[in-house]
């Protein structure tokens, strides 16, 4: 004879609950209020990370786009394997995303994080799709890896739907033609607000992106591209005080010694530092993290 969950004692509820993984567990909570009392404690002890990678298959000369959901837990018995989903695409989404999805990220389980890893290839469009399904759900994004082929729509479009995720790593290279095919300018409509961003092929980046539209972001690393000199004393002149980035990387071609640019530098930042009644004693206290380097890639100056 079947017996009721509830009626097992305290103890035995408990151990059981705190073994369930966070599907089960939330699967349980759903049956009634009293499941759902008795849920609240075990969800607590769940951290974790969701995985969502993106990805094209191919089978039969066909491609088919999927969606791997993967859980690991971080609280839980070393030896549980991750728990992984494999989702369909079907009328222009993945089925069941939301409900996966709010498994993780219902108000039981609080110490849980969302990461993606998207691996796209040419039809851009059910990335794009997905992505901005994923935005329009509202769920926060620890961190996005988003790797593509060469295309100059991508680039914009990831970094626009994926603007308020907290780290965002972007491996997707222009077009060898974008100066004179692609405005990079126009189609981005608003501040980026990501904690880390980090751009593997910044061919394309300008000291105008950097103060339009990185404004917002704390940290920001440009790889593979080569600033003018004149554009990071640009840069230096726009920065204010209470700037939100703290940390930018980038690689400059300078004109002249070290010294000299440490002097061009002081220049065009005294006057606001003296309007803020502050007072920079040296080149290296300034509140910027900045790296340049060279033609030959030796470290030219940091502060």
């Amino acid at each position: 004879m079947p017996v009721a969950f509830t009626r097992f004692p305290d103890l035995v509820k408990k151990e059981i609950l705190d073994l369930m993984n966070c599907y089960d567990l939330f699967s349980f909570s759903e049956t009634s209020k009293r499941s759902r009392s008795l849920s609240q404690r075990s969800a607590k002890l769940h951290k974790g990370n969701m995985e969502m990678m993106f990805g094209v298959l191919t089978e039969a000369s066909l491609r088919f786009p999927y969606l791997k959901l993967t859980y690991s837990s971080t609280s839980h018995s070393t030896h549980e394997l991750p728990t992984s989903l494999y989702l369909k695409f079907k009328d222009s989404k993945f089925e069941h995303l939301e409900k996966y999805l709010s498994v993780c990220h219902s108000s039981l389980f609080v110490n849980m994080t969302i990461s993606m890893v998207f691996y796209c290839h040419p039809p851009f469009e059910t990335a794009f799709l997905t992505l901005e399904h994923l935005a329009q759900l509202g769920y926060a994004m620890e961190e996005c890896d988003i790797q593509s082929a060469p295309d100059n729509e991508a680039i914009v479009r990831t970094l626009m739907i994926l603007k308020k995720a907290k780290n965002l790593y972007l491996n997707c290279e222009p077009t060898e033609d974008f100066k004179d095919t692609f405005d990079f300018k126009t189609p981005f409509t608003g501040s980026l607000e990501n904690e880390k961003l980090l751009i593997l092929s910044s061919k394309w980046v300008s000291a105008w992106h950097v103060i339009n539209v990185f404004n917002r972001c704390c940290e920001i690393t440009l790889f593979d591209s080569y600033f003018e000199e004149s554009e990071v004393i640009e840069i230096l002149k726009s920065w204010k005080i209470g700037s939100s980035i703290k940390y930018l990387r980038l690689a400059f071609v300078p004109t002249a010694s070290n010294e000299d640019f440490e002097a061009k530098c002081l220049r065009s930042t005294r006057n606001l530092f003296q309007r803020q009644s502050m007072r920079i004693p040296t080149y290296q206290s300034l509140p910027f993290a900045l790296r340049g380097y060279s033609n030959k890639r030796t470290p030219m100056s940091k502060f």
